[in-house]
């Protein structure tokens, strides 16, 4: 990990001074050579910090194994009850459950299989028993814990707003959840003088509602042959295409949404902090990032969630700023966990974010911790063993619900481009 950071570091030190060379012979633009080795620089940039993000995420995984794990199983009266195991016995029970699952999406399964998959089943609440009503009766299985987190894990990779810093809120039941919101951050107390009666100061509330939006894999369609194949990995594979699918569906909507009849986006709750001036339809100053992050009031700019949010095309952009002492805006991370920062925040690329564009709110700045994205646990896979039979092939189709708002609409302001 330090080795990478300090190949990181040593890379950023090259790009800054082809920059600075530039500037020096009073160039307005790099030479055809210094741009290729520019951007190759930064190309390498980013995929080191790939690397160190995947280890510090496995990091965070292992640590989460080992903890105790609370389960829950069924008495013989039929009620539901909890107890804390060991990491161990935890990660036990989740690879027998897992390697029955796999037998089941095979149609391999076994008598005590079949036992072991409707026990789970058993055990979720009466909604999420009654999302399988009516489906295929060789489907509707609850997924194993593990192949659920790494759907969910790798949905971070897609889109990128998981990554910023919001909170995962992770429910049971899909009921509707409202959730009080205020904005207290312009009341103060008072200094009360000898004998004087304290004042009032009511704080106004709003409110915003979650709900639990159904999201679909869309058919995943895979060849007998293939699943006969004993080298095919077919759960890695389904894994791979539905966290793929479900996680660009999800981050689009989690950032632009419209709220209505889907979840409401990041950027579309977002009001405008700063407007572009004149000509700047495409791009963006120094002086603009500044005034955008003073747009946001300082309680939720001390904020450790606290940051940016663009698409990679406006990074390339923001590397090449520099503020008003010659000083690049982007200084990469170097110690452990340390983030790339912009104006000394760290950001995060979304790559559902609006490019710059005429109108476009291509950058939000904020508190992310103010997004909730609300997941419910338990997604549901269903298997169509006859359908498409006749082309050989069984179907997959995997469901999960989840929704996402804003709930304070002055903690992220965003920047819009000079409108055309």
């Amino acid at each position: 990990m330090k080795e990478l950071r300090s190949k990181r570091a040593t890379l950023a030190e090259e790009a800054r001074g082809i920059l600075d060379k530039a500037k020096e012979e009073k160039r307005d633009a790099l030479s055809a050579e210094e741009q290729t080795r520019f951007d190759a620089i930064h190309t390498e940039v980013e995929e080191l910090r790939t690397q160190i993000d995947n280890e510090e995420r496995q990091m965070d995984l292992q640590a989460e194994m080992d903890a105790p794990q609370e389960v829950r199983s069924r008495t013989a009266s039929g009620e539901i009850e909890s107890r804390e195991i060991s990491g161990d016995e935890a990660q036990a029970a989740e690879k027998r459950y897992s390697e029955a699952f796999g037998r089941h999406l095979r149609g391999r399964a076994t008598t005590e299989d079949r036992q072991l998959l409707a026990e789970r089943f058993e055990q979720l609440t009466p909604e999420q028993r009654a999302l399988s009503v009516g489906t295929d009766t060789a489907g509707g299985y609850t997924v194993p814990e593990g192949f659920y987190n790494r759907i969910v894990e790798n949905m971070k990779a897609f889109g990128g707003i998981r990554q910023s810093g919001v909170t995962i809120m992770s429910t049971a039941s899909g009921n509707k959840i409202p959730i009080p919101t205020s904005d207290d951050t312009s009341n103060e107390g008072e200094l009360l003088a000898e004998n004087a009666a304290a004042g009032e100061q009511d704080v106004e509330f709003g409110q915003e509602t979650l709900g639990a939006y159904m999201f679909s894999s869309k058919l995943i369609r895979v060849s007998i042959q293939l699943m006969q194949d004993s080298a095919f990995d077919l759960e890695t594979f389904l894994e791979g295409v539905i966290s793929k699918r479900l996680g660009r569906i999800t981050s689009r909507l989690f950032t632009t949404g419209t709220g209505s009849g889907q979840p409401k986006g990041l950027v579309t709750a977002a009001a405008v902090g700063k407007v572009a001036g004149s000509g700047q339809a495409t791009s963006v100053t120094y002086g603009d990032l500044v005034d955008l992050e003073h747009s946001v009031d300082p309680d939720y700019r001390g904020m450790p969630s606290t940051g940016w949010q663009f698409h990679d095309t406006t990074l390339r952009a923001l590397k090449k700023l520099e503020d008003a002492d010659g000083r690049p805006l982007w200084v990469p991370g170097i110690a452990l966990r340390e983030p790339d920062t912009i104006l000394s925040y760290r950001y995060t690329i979304n790559q559902n974010m609006p490019v710059m564009a005429a109108g476009a709110k291509s950058i939000v700045f904020g508190d992310m911790a103010e997004y909730v994205i609300r997941d419910v646990l338990g997604m549901q896979l269903v298997i169509f063993r006859e359908k498409y039979m006749n082309q050989l092939q069984v179907g997959f189709l995997g469901f999960s619900r989840h929704d996402g708002t804003l709930l304070d609409t002055t903690a992220v302001k965003s920047f819009q481009n000079t409108p055309s």
